[in-house]
């Protein structure tokens, strides 16, 4: 009888791989992501005059982002949403941010930057509304150059909640689409740092340009 060639092929890998010198190999470890950054032990760790926490944002773009990707800039950050009904809260922030965007971009075609970089971040409120694509077409309105402004939502209890209470923002939702919050913008140094705060909008272009002058090396 001839034999199965089959059962003698099988016969024979199993001698191979049972050989001294010729251990099987193993099947390769699987790859660990990165661990996300645990944003809650950051906010309850921080304390005040300490950099902001570097916490996971999604921008407008859909992309999601550290805040510390910004490090290198001066960051103007103010609080928002796009279905705010009050001229002189979310519409105004957004107007005075325009104009910061303006007012930087002259001086910088001008040579009066000094080197440093400013980015603008507006965070909304709204994360169940603001969608990426509903904030990208808020920041459009107010003629946002998307380059240099980010409009950002994340995670609901982060973006409505803890980011801004580190500035002494609340935001308290009414039912019907709207949210009554605090009014509250801030400008960070490169590495996050806090430098000044202005309630209720008090701020213009010039105020935020001179600032910046104030801390650039």
């Amino acid at each position: 009888m001839f034999a199965n060639p089959t059962m003698s092929c099988c016969f024979l890998l199993a001698l191979v791989a049972l050989a001294p010198g010729c251990p099987p190999k193993e099947a390769p470890a699987p790859r660990e992501e990165a661990p996300a950054t645990d944003w809650r032990s950051a906010i309850e760790a921080w304390e005040e005059d300490d950099p902001i926490p570097d916490v996971p944002l999604l921008g407008h773009d859909g992309e999601r982002f550290q805040l510390a990707d910004l490090d290198a800039h001066h960051i103007l950050i103010g609080f928002v949403f796009s279905r705010c009904p009050n001229p002189v809260a979310c519409p105004l922030t957004m107007q005075r941010f325009r104009a910061v965007q303006k007012a930087w971009a002259g001086a910088e075609s001008a040579g009066k930057t000094s080197g440093t970089s400013l980015h603008l971040l507006t965070v909304t409120l709204d994360p169940e509304f603001d969608s990426p694509s509903v904030l990208k077409a808020y920041g459009e309105v107010y003629g946002a150059d998307l380059t240099r402004w980010t409009l950002a939502t994340g995670d609901a209890e982060l973006v409505a909640k803890e980011l801004p209470s580190l500035f002494n923002v609340i935001a308290l939702k009414r039912g019907d689409g709207d949210i009554s919050h605090g009014v509250k913008v801030a400008l960070l140094g490169p590495g996050r740092v806090p430098i000044q705060e202005w309630p209720d909008n008090e701020f213009t272009a010039e105020d935020v340009l001179a600032l910046i002058g104030k801390k650039a090396p």
